[in-house]
């Protein structure tokens, strides 16, 4: 008898139960796949939402550059939603800044370093706001533990000069020259604006070295006025009483509210028995003096008053 071809025969029909796919298992495969499209779907919309706000960061720090007032509103409103990013921070302190808000800024910078104490970026901006604020010793403590907390070399060596020139600033010569030789020790003496140098020799008494040094920068920069105020110091250091009076002119002349210019001309000029002329610069320079008291008093910085009246 044939077989009908048709009809399949028990073997054929017979299939493996394990071949069967189980109801649970296909849920179990289905949910698998749609939490593989959730996570994949946020992961694509966490860096499209990185990216945008990575673009706005970036038209705000352009913004902060060029009109501060308008970014500083929008940088708030981000602050209050990431209240811990270093990025956003950084920004609302430089509209701050920017804007001459320098009480504003030191006590946001306060708040930056009680959040994240060992961010070198919080301490260098409060180092930034002491020194407007004329905090001159409390600015030098800040930007030194922001040189310490920097994980990065090149920030290490430029925050080093920048605390460099506060020590010559406060003339606190034994420490600017330590500070001076750890900058060396680190490769980034070369950074170390020759102006700068110069300060230093000259706190030294070092006068000659700082003169010749003068002499480099003024062939270098013909109008710095900075320069020619400190050789007209060294040239009164050395006795050269006509030469400092000569360099020391040029300089109330550029600056006529520079009352440490007024002061030194006024040596020079009674040392050269120009007594009259000496006398009028006197009077300059203690109206200026009184005028500064004045703007720090109203700061509430007396101690900072006292300290320069001295």
């Amino acid at each position: 008898m044939k077989r009908d071809p048709r009809r399949s025969s028990p073997v054929q029909a017979k299939r493996p139960e394990s071949a069967a796919p189980k109801p649970g298992s296909r849920r179990l495969v289905l949910l698998g796949c749609m939490l593989l499209a959730v996570v994949v779907g946020f992961a694509w919309l966490r860096q499209y939402s990185n990216q945008q706000r990575q673009a706005t960061l970036e038209q705000l720090s352009a913004l902060v550059a060029q009109q501060p007032d308008q970014a500083e509103e929008t940088l708030r409103a981000m602050l209050n939603e990431t209240p811990d990013s270093a990025e956003v921070r950084q920004l609302v302190f430089q509209c701050l800044y920017g804007q001459g808000k320098y009480e504003e800024a030191a006590e946001f910078a306060v708040d930056w370093v009680n959040r994240s104490g060992e961010s070198y970026e919080a301490h260098y901006a409060l180092a930034k706001t002491r020194h407007a604020l004329a905090q001159l010793p409390a600015a030098t403590e800040s930007m030194r533990t922001a040189m310490h907390l920097s994980p990065k070399t090149d920030a290490r060596q430029e925050i080093g000069v920048e605390l460099l020139g506060m020590l010559i600033e406060a003339e606190d010569t034994s420490a600017a020259r330590t500070q001076f030789d750890y900058l060396r020790s680190i490769g980034a003496d070369g950074q170390v604006p020759k102006l700068q140098l110069a300060y230093l020799l000259r706190l030294e008494g070092r006068f000659e070295d700082a003169r010749r040094l003068l002499g480099e920068v003024l062939d270098a920069s013909p109008d710095s006025v900075a320069a020619k105020m400190l050789l007209g110091v060294v040239h009164l250091d050395l006795g050269e009483y006509d030469l400092a009076a000569k360099q020391l002119a040029e300089v109330v002349a550029d600056q006529p509210e520079n009352k440490e210019a007024h002061f030194k001309l006024a040596l020079a000029l009674g040392r050269l028995g120009r007594t009259s002329e000496a006398a009028r610069h006197f009077a300059i320079n203690q109206r200026l003096v009184q005028a500064s008291q004045a703007v720090l008093e109203r700061r509430g910085d007396k101690e900072e008053a006292v300290r320069r009246e001295e």
